[in-house]
């Protein structure tokens, strides 16, 4: 058996030698428009004050106990040496000192920890605070200072525009004075964040906050100790939005954004799809994978745990999957739109608290689903053509699931094939995949003003008029085309690499996450996510990290094989793109 295994991992070897081309690790760096890298120095200058300010409350300072009265205790230093209200010193008496085993020199003092003050009130050679922790006798002659090593903290970005959230990201990673840490939240509830921050073994929580006033982006940056919830800092700054408009731009163009992949998991061989939607109704956001005809539900943190499974009242396998808001309840529903004895069927499952249970809220034949904008869109089926008539709302105002308005799309602009964004001009556009795989944009008023040459690498699931499955993009054909998704004003979605040019039904080499951007009458295009081996088979985006479920190249992760894990099967490679 070693024998065997060890002859088919040298022809493997011997493949990947000559059809995987080594991987090109150097990018040129695109060229910015002056305009915009001014605009983005100019946002740089305003970020870097809130910069300064959180750090300021972190600079290493010392200082001795002078007096305590119960509670409150005076120091000396002052603010001639670095001290402001909000800080936390640390209170330390001196112990024994360190001898050197071998040398017996001292190398220093053991430092005997008494507690933390708040300091409330500074003058220049004095400051005046309040024991936080440790008792008052002890406190008499102690030390005070602030350590130099870096602090450990929770970033939340809130509601800020995400290009201005990731270049005060950058900007607070570089000041080295703090190790950073991001979240997964997404709330309002600042008791919930400090939580997070407490869970996460961080010191303090920066919290962001944005709102237009006057014309003006005011951006509002409030500090949080971790341990008690204190918030001992709040700063805002106003900002130009044309501005943030020209820094926007500018990072876009900045090259390649490969992310780091924070968490992989293992995931049954036949997952094929994955969206992510409350679909319990419990406030959080759960992992929803389609394998085969059955439906996979898992919560997704530091581990993957499994919640649900259900399966599909048809034989077939599931070809499209998405969530959107369920109407007059709490969480989401999920869409499903399969494929039976070649006809298409979709099903809308909700959650049942009741009986803890998925249940099957409404099914129709000969139609497909997917969800716009939390709601919910259709279009027809047709067995020749695939795609048959209008693409319209389906809504669920009163009783059942109704055909509501069409949404006027241009001609052969099918279902599965678009999506909205806004222009950097700030009109609504359209981007949409042709049958040939290519990318094509289309202005507000649904006029073709840009069409695209690169070929994507095909789509995964397409059939030719005789309803058989195809490989390859040469024969009429209707596709389920890969998923178009906004975030930050980009449109991302998959580009494969075939593994020998013209004969996709060898797989993929390689495949990437692309970014679209519109700029006028054309759309920009460069990598977000690149160099992931073998093929992509889906993705969606959570705030600041990128959930991608892949396949290496013939099923067979090397790399995998050489670390000892399991080098078959299906992955889910979770990326951050926060100050890359």
């Amino acid at each position: 058996m070693n024998n065997i295994f060890h002859k088919t991992l040298t022809v493997f070897l011997c493949i990947a030698v000559f059809i995987i081309p080594p991987l090109n690790v150097s990018s040129e760096e695109a060229r910015v428009p002056q305009k915009d890298q001014e605009a983005r120095s100019a946002v740089m200058t305003i970020l870097d004050g809130l910069k300064d300010e959180a750090a300021s409350y972190f600079q290493p300072v010392s200082g001795r106990i002078t007096s305590v009265e119960g509670m409150t205790v005076r120091t000396d230093g002052g603010s001639k040496a670095g001290m402001k209200p909000g800080m936390r010193l640390f209170v330390y008496k001196e112990g024994v000192n360190f001898i050197h085993p071998v040398t017996k020199e001292p190398l220093g003092k053991m430092e005997v920890p008494v507690g933390n003050i708040d300091i409330t009130s500074v003058t220049p050679d004095a400051c005046s605070g309040e024991i936080v922790s440790g008792n008052p006798s002890d406190f008499k002659d102690a030390k005070v200072k602030i350590p130099e090593k870096k602090v450990r903290a929770l970033f939340y970005q809130g509601d800020m525009d995400w290009y201005l959230g990731d270049a005060y990201f950058r900007d607070l990673k570089g000041s080295g004075r703090f190790e950073l840490v991001d979240t997964a939240l997404k709330t309002d509830n600042v008791s919930m964040i400090i939580a997070d921050a407490r869970d996460k073994g961080t010191d303090l929580a920066v919290v962001m906050s944005a709102a237009v006033v006057s014309g003006s982006i005011e951006l509002t940056e409030k500090l949080f100790r971790s341990s008690d919830g204190r918030r001992f800092s709040e700063k805002t700054v106003a900002l130009n939005p044309a501005l943030v408009k020209g820094l926007r731009f500018g990072s876009r163009m900045l090259g390649t954004r490969s992310g780091d992949i924070l968490l992989n998991f293992r995931l049954p061989g036949d997952v094929r799809h994955m969206v992510l939607g409350d679909v319990n109704g419990d406030g959080q956001q759960e992992a929803v994978f389609s394998a085969g005809n059955y439906v996979l539900i898992y919560s997704v943190d530091v581990d993957l745990k499994k919640l649900y499974e259900f399966k599909l009242p048809v034989a077939g396998d599931i070809l499209w999957l998405d969530t959107a808001e369920r109407h007059g309840a709490a969480g989401d529903v999920i869409l499903i739109t399969c494929m039976m004895n070649n006809e298409i069927s979709s099903i809308i499952y909700g959650y049942n608290a009741a009986n803890s249970r998925y249940e099957a809220l409404w099914r129709a034949d000969g139609m497909f689903l997917r969800s716009l904008d939390k709601g919910i869109i259709a279009q027809r089926f047709n067995r020749l053509e695939g795609f048959e008539g209008h693409v319209f709302r389906l809504v669920a105002d009163k009783g059942p699931y109704r055909e509501g308005d069409g949404l006027g799309l241009p001609a052969g602009v099918n279902i599965y094939d678009f999506q909205y964004f806004t222009s950097p001009e700030g009109t609504r556009n359209l981007i949409a995949w042709d049958e040939n795989g290519r990318i094509n944009l289309y202005s507000d008023k649904g006029v073709k003003v840009w069409g695209g040459k690169d070929n994507y690498g095909g789509f995964l699931t397409a059939f030719n008029d005789e309803m058989v499955p195809v490989e390859g993009l040469d024969r009429k054909q209707w596709s389920f085309k890969d998923r178009l998704t906004v975030s930050s004003g980009e449109v991302l979605t998959v580009k494969r690499t075939p593994t020998l040019k013209n004969m996709k039904g060898l797989g993929y080499r390689s495949s990437a996450i692309v970014a679209l951007m519109s700029t006028g009458g054309s759309v920009e295009i460069r990598d977000y996510i690149d160099r992931v081996g073998g093929e992509i088979y889906d993705f969606t985006v959570d705030g600041d990290r990128i959930l991608v479920i892949s396949k290496a190249m013939f099923g067979f992760d090397l790399q995998r094989l050489l670390k000892g894990v399991n080098p078959f099967g299906v992955s889910l490679d979770i990326y951050s793109t926060k100050g890359k």
